[in-house]
């Protein structure tokens, strides 16, 4: 009860409200999804399998169903595309660290809110909603401050508080901590321990610390326990599937971090007889194991390193291979050269031959449908399940889809300028609204100038963005075919920059009514894509 009270605000759950049902039913982050959704009057829009795993099937299944509100893993977002959800007004993120990256491409468009919290803890422990103005260069967002009736305390080793700014243990309690785990009491005494200040609480593993405002900023795992994807994940276990296999002698399965923010499992094995197949080996745990926890890279050694005491030494195992990317053919095709360059991009690697397997080279589900989205921004259209089947720049070579207009085949970007075909969600907004009233669908947003300004200067800073966004230069059009664009080389946009003496006026009342007076001068299918209107207070404003 208490999650789905504290969380409807965060979430943005309403009567009537359609929310996105994206996690799956054993991933308890879907517990949050129904509890809240359901009590809050609104409605699930439950994503199929084929969904999870294509971006653009999700992206119209998001749109179809109205979803206007969701809850998602930071990674996910990464692959959708901001302007193919424009319904979605409300992101909740948690299950891994958000970077300042992705939250700034979202922040400005949604509400974005980044989350933490344990399972044992009924999902959210603590959230906090991401700046507008964030930049991509800005520090990790915070993982913000208790939810209601939470506890949170950062401890250090003798379970007193640590000062703001110092890192500690992060610990748990409130009306949502579980009782333990069932038949395994020793499990639970280990981590459902007493809370000096009353009580019980939860040692989360997780290390943290506060900021002088309150928020809590993420610090890394206090132990071996980590979270790739969003699912937490104990190498032990992954280590026992391998162990199990009879090629293999001894391996260790750890995370690798050699990009900042992508964690990887990379297994390192010692065969037990003369040879190992590492791709019998990948299918293998494949059967056993759930695919976040399949290691993307295999690597086989003589033996592992060891230090003076005889134990693992993690930071003598080598990273994975990933020169072996560059061994084998090269490109035959234009295509090909083209896939070649983008499993080279997706994976971080200088380069990638015609056959290097994705997956073999550090490739997962998330990082397919990557692959998936940069494809199609180059004209060739592929599925994620594409890639799982074919794996390889020439496999999917043979396979891929070209768009007509693109410029693919060569390997260059488009320039923007002649015929262009509309976005899926041009095509929903003309079947919406029709033709005649397309010009009154706009954003628009009102900015402080400095002062001072003079007006040939702001219609100079116009006519630059005009002849940089090739959108602001389209002309919609329909004749007797299907409805598209027609973007022009240049266009002046000095016709588009007014300029209102707003000294001595109501500048709230003057503001709305110069906003409606500008939207009636929109006229897409001539070409009038933008208004600028400059409210001039004096010189002295």
């Amino acid at each position: 009860p208490n999650l789905a009270e504290v969380m409807r605000p965060i979430s943005g759950a309403g009567e009537g409200v359609v929310a996105l049902q994206f996690a799956s039913f054993s991933f308890d982050a879907s517990v949050m999804d129904i509890a809240v959704t359901l009590a809050a009057g609104g409605t699930l829009a439950i994503a199929s399998s084929e969904e999870r795993r294509e971006p653009e099937a999700l992206a119209e299944m998001i749109r179809t169903a109205g979803v206007e509100v969701a809850s998602v893993v930071p990674s996910l977002l990464g692959v959708l595309d901001p302007d193919s959800v424009p319904g979605v007004r409300n992101w909740v993120l948690g299950a891994e660290r958000l970077n300042a990256d992705l939250a700034s491409r979202w922040a400005y468009r949604a509400r974005v809110w980044n989350t933490y919290g344990p399972t044992e803890a009924t999902v959210i422990t603590t959230a906090a909603r991401m700046d507008p103005g964030i930049r991509p260069e800005d520090q990790p967002p915070a993982i913000g401050a208790p939810i209601g009736n939470a506890q949170v305390y950062v401890l250090d080793g003798f379970l007193q508080p640590v000062p703001v700014g110092v890192t500690g243990e992060l610990y748990v309690a409130g009306v949502g901590l579980a009782r333990g785990y069932v038949g395994r009491p020793d499990l639970t005494a280990e981590r459902f321990v007493a809370c000096p200040f009353g009580g019980r609480m939860y040692r989360s593993g997780d290390l943290a610390r506060w900021t002088a405002d309150g928020q809590l900023l993420f610090a890394g795992r206090a132990d071996e326990q980590v979270k790739i994807r969003g699912f937490r994940v104990e190498p032990g276990e992954i280590e026992a599937v391998l162990a199990s296999h009879e090629t293999v002698g001894q391996v260790a399965v750890v995370v690798r971090e050699d990009r900042p923010g992508d964690k990887r499992l990379a297994a390192y094995i010692v065969p037990a007889g003369e040879s190992l197949d590492t791709d019998e080996l990948r299918e293998f745990a494949a059967l056993l194991l759930p695919e976040y926890m399949v290691p993307s890279a295999m690597v086989v050694l003589d033996a592992l390193p060891v230090t003076l005491n005889g134990k693992l030494d993690k930071a003598a195992l080598p990273a994975p291979d990933a020169a072996g990317g560059a061994e084998g053919r090269a490109p035959a095709t234009a295509v090909e050269e083209l896939f070649c360059g983008l499993f080279a991009d997706v994976l971080g690697l200088e380069s990638v031959s015609a056959e290097g397997s994705f997956f073999e080279l550090g490739g997962d589900s998330i990082m397919s449908m990557l692959l998936v989205s940069s494809a199609r921004k180059k004209g060739l259209t592929i599925t994620a399940r594409h890639v799982f089947q074919h794996r390889t720049p020439a496999g999917l070579a043979t396979v891929a889809g070209m768009d007509s207009d693109s410029t693919a085949s060569s390997g260059a970007e488009a320039i923007g300028v002649g015929d262009m075909p509309l976005t899926p969600v041009m095509h929903e907004l003309l079947a919406r609204v029709g033709l005649d009233e397309v010009g009154r669908v706009t954003q628009s947003t009102l900015t402080v100038t400095p002062v001072g300004l003079d007006f040939a200067v702001l219609t100079d800073a116009v006519q630059a963005l005009v002849d940089h966004h090739d959108t602001l230069r389209a002309q919609l059009v329909h004749g007797s075919g299907e409805p598209g664009l027609t973007v022009p080389a240049s266009a002046d946009a000095r016709p588009w920059v007014r300029r209102v003496e707003a000294c001595h006026a109501d500048l709230e009342q003057l503001v709305s009514d110069e906003t409606q007076a500008a939207v009636g001068r929109l006229d897409p299918q001539a070409g009038v894509m933008v208004q600028v209107v400059w409210f001039d207070r004096g010189s002295a404003v």
